[in-house]
């Protein structure tokens, strides 16, 4: 009998895994040269369906070769590919009839799996799931309950089922699963057509098909599937995974397609523990690994492990609590202030919110923000901070006091909230302040994100229109900042600190400050300095015409009596209706060209007297305002500016050239 070459201890290991399984299912040698098929164990669910006693099993007398339990019409078929996965060693699923204990037949699906080789013969498990009838129609109808209409591949509960029956096959083994995510897919679809999408889906899925294959092949066992609509799962042993190679192989597949846009997949990985779990479970974990890294062009995947379920469990206790937070009024604005680079004015602050938790103490945004933007709650938030800053603006105004314009973030969902600018009016005029005072800030990559460009350009529109002024944050943090700044308009430019704190290390670093300064006061847009923490960074800055400066150097985010005091003792310029900052006015859509008929001041902070060449050299501080009346000649004369008509700048260009 073929069942003596398998050792007791390894036929209790058979007999455990079977008990494994919630369906029939057996263990089988099958070795063709000698036409031997011996089933050496089964689990009670096959005797059960099958009538087959103990007894036949145990004493070797249940040699399947002539598959005796297989429906005549189905043996040749079965027989054949049963053949064919013992030779090649791999794995083999398919549809027949079983024969049942009343004598009756009832259609199964078969899979069957290499588990080891024995000489010439390959030891198998042979598993049997029921249809609940013999109704062929029934049958292609199940089929499509578990596999993907479109790449035919199976879908999240065949993918599933399928790694459920491979975890209970190799208990011994450790196994990770996979899942990833097209970036912007709907994007895609929007762009090129849902067939270009389907085509990209369809490429994914041929290729995670045409590697198991190769898997199964090399007796590696494994699952794959279509988890969702742009997302993909697979399930691998864990010294099987190459996530280096997984990003470069579907970076590679895409790069033939001629769709001059870059399809970008992440990953998430989660390796399945030995007990206590469901496969389910592990795909979401695997999904919340991506979902860290996504929209990140340098870190494409990412793993779930104790580190990141600390943060999440973290993370959800606070969202848990954010709701009573809102109502106990612990969200509470913290007031970085901006000065005049070159009069260190005060002109504006940004509020920053803080979670004045009452237990944790005060939280940094860093501690919630990313959680709540990814939970949806961000909206109420920012909410919550622009009621707060109009009603500190409000009262100091009501009591005489001085103000400065004050910026406050808008998120991604505010964005997307097509009541939002009726919103922000109603909130100004409850409060009675000049939508000039309440500055909102987006940062650069709302801008840069495709699904949104065409809402933001309207939300943006649409608040200008009443008299906000729109700041871009982070500028320079992204890939498409000179795209964003032809395409969309903003009143105020915020340079990303991470320019800024290459100034003491870099001099490509200072040339490129340099140079967005330089096109920022081409178009007339006031810059704001970020991360500015040292005297050497400052200097720079105002050597190069950065209009004002926001950072440590000058003050940390302070709270809001801190921030009182501050503007009650500090020396404001005067703010004029329709500014964006002090002597730089908001402009319209048309009125971003150059070459506007303006009045133009230039600025000479370096030389002693004016000359038409000092004028031209790119470092000399170039401004606008549309009143040459409004400007004092003297305070002008004090900070070595000069006023020409655009007419005489022009003559001065011509002359050089």
């Amino acid at each position: 009998m073929m069942s003596e070459l398998i050792s007791a201890e390894k036929m209790k290991y058979y007999k455990e895994m079977l008990q494994a399984f919630p369906c029939a299912a057996f263990v089988s040698i099958d070795d063709r040269r000698k036409q031997t098929i011996d089933v050496i164990c089964a689990n009670q669910e096959y005797y059960d369906l099958t009538g087959i006693t103990h007894d036949a099993i145990e004493f070797g007398d249940h040699d399947i070769r002539n598959l005796d339990d297989i429906a005549t019409e189905d043996k040749l078929r079965v027989n054949r590919e049963f053949g064919e996965a013992a030779k090649e060693k791999r794995n083999v699923a398919m549809d027949a009839q079983i024969r049942l204990i009343d004598g009756g037949y009832m259609r199964c699906r078969i899979h069957a799996r290499p588990l080891e080789t024995i000489g010439d013969a390959v030891v198998f498990v042979v598993t049997f799931h029921r249809y609940d009838d013999k109704d062929p129609e029934k049958i292609i109808k199940q089929h499509y309950v578990e596999h993907d209409a479109l790449t035919n591949i199976f879908n999240m509960k065949g993918f599933c089922m399928q790694t459920a029956e491979v975890l209970a096959t190799y208990p011994e083994r450790h196994f990770t699963i996979a899942v990833s995510d097209i970036d912007s897919f709907k994007t895609i679809n929007n762009m090129f057509g849902e067939e270009v999408g389907d085509t990209i889906l369809k490429r994914i899925a041929a290729s995670i098909k045409e590697n198991f294959t190769g898997f199964f092949r090399d007796n590696i066992p494994g699952s794959y599937g279509r988890i969702g609509s742009d997302r993909f799962a697979v399930c691998l042993p864990s010294e099987m995974i190459d996530a280096d190679k997984m990003v470069e192989d579907l970076d590679g597949l895409f790069a033939g397609m001629d769709l001059n846009y870059r399809v970008v997949v992440h990953y998430g990985f989660c390796e399945v523990p030995e007990k206590n779990f469901e496969v389910s479970d592990i795909i979401e974990q695997a999904y919340l690994a991506c979902s860290t890294v996504k929209h990140n062009m340098v870190r494409r995947y990412a793993y779930y492990d104790n580190v990141l379920r600390e943060s999440l469990l973290a993370e959800q206790e606070l969202i848990s609590h954010a709701d009573k937070a809102l109502k106990n009024h612990e969200f509470i604005p913290y007031f970085q202030p901006v000065f005049q680079s070159g009069t260190q004015k005060l002109v504006s602050a940004e509020a920053l919110v803080r979670w004045k938790h009452p237990e944790r103490g005060l939280l940094e945004p860093g501690k919630f923000v990313p959680a709540m933007e990814r939970n949806g709650f961000i909206a109420s938030v920012d909410a919550c901070m622009w009621e707060a800053v109009l009603s500190f603006l409000h009262e100091r105004m009501k009591a005489g006091k001085q103000v400065v314009p004050i910026s406050v973030n808008m998120s991604r969902q505010d964005i997307f909230n097509p009541k939002l600018t009726d919103h922000m009016l109603s909130l100004v005029e409850k409060y009675e302040v000049d939508p000039n005072y309440l500055h909102i800030e987006v940062t650069e990559s709302a801008y840069i994100d495709e699904n949104l460009q065409q809402q933001l350009a309207e939300t943006i529109f649409n608040l200008r229109k009443k008299g906000f002024i729109i700041l871009m944050d982070d500028f320079g943090s992204g890939y498409s900042s000179l795209n964003v700044l032809k395409d969309m308009p903003v009143d105020i430019m915020k340079i990303d600190r991470g320019l800024t704190f290459d100034i003491e290390t870099s001099e490509r670093g200072k040339a490129m400050l340099g140079a967005i300064v330089r096109l920022a006061n081409r178009l007339c847009i006031p810059t704001i300095a970020e991360g500015v923490e040292t005297e050497e960074q400052y200097n720079f800055l105002k050597s190069i015409g950065c209009d004002s400066i926001q950072g440590f150097y000058f003050s940390k985010p302070v709270s809001q009596e801190e921030f009182e005091k501050l503007l009650d003792t500090s020396e404001v310029p005067e703010y004029e209706p329709g500014e964006a900052l002090p002597g730089h006015f908001a402009h319209s859509e048309t009125d971003f060209s150059p070459y506007r008929e303006t009045v133009m001041l230039v600025g000479e902070e370096n030389e002693d007297v004016f000359s038409p060449q000092a004028i031209l050299k790119n470092e000399y501080h170039v401004k606008s305002f549309k009143d040459p009346a409004s400007v004092d000649p003297e305070t002008m004369e004090k900070a070595g500016y000069v006023m020409l008509t655009r007419k005489a700048y022009e003559e001065l260009l011509s002359s050089k050239s």
